[in-house]
């Protein structure tokens, strides 16, 4: 992998810290409870007892970006394609972004950065785990795609790389893989986050976002599993981490005696904790996929319901509810799995469950809508959806 590539992805990373960094934390102040400055907590308990973190801060800037990407997307349609057909209007609006978040929260907040309270040492010490995990999921999922020169492999990628370079040259919508029965027939969200990153970073390219999307969800997916971990018992945390991105699905893939299946033809069951690779920590490997990001913003809106348990305040809903359609304009399955969370969710909340439910999946519809509209509209007027397959 040449050393133009390898700065496109530290780049864009940086992009997605930053401005994912800077949308989360408007947004989660938006969120804020009544009579206080805290953005989301049960009720009677300070914002710190909830453990939000410096591993949700860095959940919720990665579902933040993905907020920032779709905000974008709405401004290309709005524009019709002018938007991501420029190379200054994906700054412009990062920029608007970093001065609103400077403006509306003190220099003296920390974002992203752990507790450096014991020294240096101890701030060592806490974080020696999770160096050793990242430096071990290092090693097994990115080094081997560095090595051979890029991860991205045929299949799928060619589709999403072709989409996003639709948008980056004045396209309204991406085609889809049947534009002669109707465009925009698949969910936009994957190629309006790698757009935004293309614009972000000059000089980078569609792949180099293919590349970053890999590197992105190997850190992420543990990071999520942490977080709703952490939730119910701090100390966790790591081995949640440790669990998503290493065990996989050993569990229940031999019911007789477990066995290491090396290919996903080799599948037995079918399905598994995400969608149809034999074993969960295979989403780890390259390319990265729309389901797999997607799977990372639906934690983060089940994350914001777990948050929020024990309390009737609904703006928390709401964001959950935003991100849960966030996540399905990346991947429909995943927009599924996030209702059928918000169910779950919704039936455990102490009061007002069907207040809770209907909160958060209604604005989860409708953010979902902004993309499934047309194409519902093009399966009414043809009799049906069309099978392509």
């Amino acid at each position: 992998m040449s050393f133009g590539t390898l700065a496109g992805i530290a780049g864009q990373l940086l992009a997605i810290a930053v401005i994912g960094g800077a949308t989360a934390s408007i947004g989660l102040r938006l969120l804020r409870m009544r009579g206080t400055n805290l953005p989301i907590a049960p009720a009677g308990m300070a914002f710190q007892n909830v453990w939000f973190g410096a591993p949700e801060r860095w959940l919720f800037a990665i579902a933040g970006f993905a907020v920032f990407a779709v905000l974008c997307m709405i401004g290309n349609i709005i524009t019709v394609g002018a938007f991501f057909g420029s190379s200054v209007a994906v700054p412009v609006a990062a920029l608007i972004v970093i001065i609103v978040w400077f403006r509306t929260k003190p220099l003296s907040d920390r974002w992203f950065l752990p507790r450096l309270d014991g020294g240096i040492g101890a701030v060592l010490m806490r974080l020696a785990p999770g160096l050793l995990l990242g430096a071990t999921l290092f090693a097994i999922f990115i080094l081997p795609a560095l090595l051979a020169g890029s991860g991205v492999r045929t299949g799928d990628p060619p589709w999403h790389l072709g989409w996003t370079e639709q948008l980056l040259h004045g396209e309204v919508f991406p085609s889809g893989p049947a534009p002669e029965f109707g465009r925009n027939a698949y969910p936009w969200g994957l190629h309006a986050f790698m757009g935004a990153l293309v614009r972000l970073v000059p000089g980078s390219a569609p792949l180099t976002s293919l590349e970053t999307l890999h590197i992105l969800i190997v850190f992420a997916t543990p990071l999520a599993a942490a977080c709703l971990v952490r939730t119910f018992y701090r100390p966790a945390g790591w081995y949640a981490a440790a669990s998503a991105g290493l065990i996989g699905g050993f569990g229940w893939l031999g019911a007789t005696t477990p066995f290491f299946a090396t290919s996903p033809s080799e599948g037995a069951f079918g399905a598994d904790l995400v969608v149809a690779s034999p074993n969960s920590a295979y989403e780890l490997f390259p390319p990265g996929l729309p389901r797999e990001l997607a799977l990372v913003i639906a934690v983060a809106a089940m994350l914001i319901l777990l948050i929020l348990r024990g309390n009737h305040e609904p703006r928390g809903a709401v964001g959950a509810g935003v991100l849960a359609g966030v996540a399905g304009l990346i991947s429909v399955p995943m927009f599924l799995v996030a209702l059928v969370w918000i169910a779950c969710a919704s039936s455990a909340h102490p009061g007002g469950r069907s207040r809770l439910f209907g909160i958060t999946a209604g604005f989860a519809l409708v953010v979902f809508f902004i993309w499934s509209g047309y194409p519902l509209f093009q399966a009414f007027r043809s009799g049906g959806f069309v099978n392509i397959t």
